[in-house]
């Protein structure tokens, strides 16, 4: 039986639903750009890792690098038969790390940029950008922000679970297979590679299928299921979170203290560090509880893909 159901949407803002990869959980979106100029190492990742599906629904990260992958299939096409030959050798030189070190002072070489790894230490990385950063984004809402709900896919059954070492859940109920939930704002960031990487090179080596050395197969790259599949091409972040429940029927004493007082509040993949009662909302029969998060740091909620 279910302790709530998801309290629907009174709002008139017209509902925006998600059809991404949806992250389980969510994740900070801390990402700043640094007066150093250097990337975080979080972007590099995050941006490079390949997802490990094309498809929607639950996004996970693959094994595959795409700086990697990329420069696999370059080294790997026979120069003598690519035509023009010149193409493949500057996309080549492009993929070639930088010579000097990068502690030195000055600009990066085109196409690459600096992060600091685990231990602190300066090192070369394909570069990323971002159409906006975590901290830009933050200050344009503050100012005035835009507050919409949005749907975003679930996998049923859904819970509420309390607590973070072995969770009390509660089961919620829904009509349908999405989860709605207002925020003080969303939005949509556009993740694009440096230089060195060309969409429209692999177009052109797609059509014209110039052969590999070692007999390598061109499919197992750039095939539906090859190294070179899809990439993340958007995040989609949301501010401040909510999402309202409506208690059916009576509920314990001990749930509705563990509700209230809990810092530790997960349905689906957001997490919440709060919940209230919204008396205003309540018809005497059940008891609506809002969900909230006081973050001042966005969340990622889902991701966009682009094929290759």
């Amino acid at each position: 039986m279910a302790f709530f159901t998801i309290h629907e949407n009174q709002s008139t803002d017209p509902v925006l639903t998600i059809q991404g990869q949806v992250l389980i959980p969510s994740k900070t979106w801390s990402w700043e750009q640094t007066t150093t100029g250097t990337l975080p190492l979080s972007m590099v990742n995050f941006s490079d890792t390949l997802p490990a599906s094309c498809s929607s629904g639950t996004f996970a990260f693959g094994t595959e690098r795409l700086f990697n992958s990329y420069s696999l299939l370059l080294n790997l096409i026979d120069e003598n038969s690519f035509h023009p030959k010149q193409l493949l050798l500057n996309a080549r030189q492009k993929i070639t790390p930088p010579t000097q070190s990068p502690a030195n002072d000055g600009d990066a070489p085109q196409g690459w940029a600096k992060t600091k790894d685990g231990s602190g230490i300066l090192r070369w990385t394909p570069a990323y950008s971002v159409s906006l950063w975590s901290d830009e984004w933050v200050a344009q809402i503050t100012k005035g922000s835009n507050p919409q709900t949005i749907r975003i896919p679930i996998q049923s059954p859904i819970s509420l679970k309390i607590g973070h070492t072995n969770p009390l859940e509660l089961p919620l109920h829904t009509e349908s297979d999405y989860l709605e939930i207002s925020a003080q704002a969303w939005n949509r960031i556009k993740i694009t590679p440096g230089s060195w990487f060309d969409s429209s090179l692999l177009t052109f080596i797609k059509q014209n299928k110039p052969g590999l050395q070692g007999g390598a197969s061109l499919d197992a790259i750039l095939g539906a299921n090859g190294l070179l599949h899809c990439r993340v091409s958007e995040l989609i972040v949301a501010y401040q979170p909510t999402v309202e429940l409506a208690a059916l029927g009576s509920v314990k004493a001990s749930i509705e203290h563990a509700v209230t007082t809990s810092d530790a509040l997960t349905i689906g993949n957001i997490k919440f560090n709060r919940a209230e009662k919204s008396a205003e909302k309540s018809n005497g029969i059940n008891t609506i509880y809002s969900l909230s998060s006081d973050s001042e740091l966005p969340i990622i909620i889902a991701v966009n893909v682009v094929q290759l």
